[in-house]
């Protein structure tokens, strides 16, 4: 197949390339329209829509890294932190794969025909692909700058959800994870605008 693959858009008669595909809920339509037999669900997180300490979460990632910046230089942590607020507007996509992530990979590679396009990148910030929670939990970034006690939060949630286990667990147990990654980079944030905020 070339790079010619087309969609049309819902409703509307016109066609768009995949290229084409700017936002998370184009991405979404298009693959809940194309693909109904692989994809069971997706939920688009809004960044404006997700908040941290009642602030949308462009702004607080913002004044956070401004922050930052005028007490020290480490660009680890401006990437961490650039890194949290990417996972805590990732879509949540559940698809019909279940465990089989060899099935899945295929499909992906099929469909995204092996180019780094905007469905590849959907595909890639989906909350439940594993090295997604996991990545958050890593403590290397910020260990000189967020308290032990939330340190250890971290390496024990990190241990929970380790390739093997993550991979054979159902999708309800992978949601309590996103669920409970999303409180912890929330911490992480809020320790970091304390320390850094004065």
């Amino acid at each position: 197949m070339t790079e010619k693959r087309e969609m049309r858009s819902m409703g509307e008669g016109h066609v768009t390339k995949i290229e084409d595909l700017k936002t998370d809920q184009e991405i979404a339509n298009f693959l809940l329209t194309k693909y109904p037999e692989h994809i069971k669900e997706i939920k688009i997180n809004d960044p404006e829509k997700v908040m941290v300490n009642g602030v949308p979460l462009p702004k607080f990632i913002s004044e956070l890294k401004e922050n930052i910046e005028n007490h020290i230089q480490d660009p680890a942590l401006i990437f961490f932190v650039d890194a949290i607020a990417k996972y805590k507007a990732g879509p949540l996509m559940i698809d019909t794969f279940g465990n089989n992530r060899e099935e899945r990979n295929l499909w992906i590679e099929k469909i995204t025909n092996n180019k780094t396009n905007p469905l590849e990148q959907f595909f890639v910030r989906n909350k439940f692909k594993h090295r997604n929670p996991s990545g958050m939990t890593q403590t290397i970034f910020v260990e000189n700058y967020i308290s032990q006690e939330l340190k250890q939060e971290m390496e024990n949630l990190a241990t929970k959800i380790g390739l093997k286990a993550y991979a054979e667990m159902p999708i309800a147990e992978k949601a309590e994870i996103v669920a409970q990654v999303d409180a912890l980079t929330t911490k992480v944030l809020l320790e970091l605008d304390s320390k850094y905020s004065q």
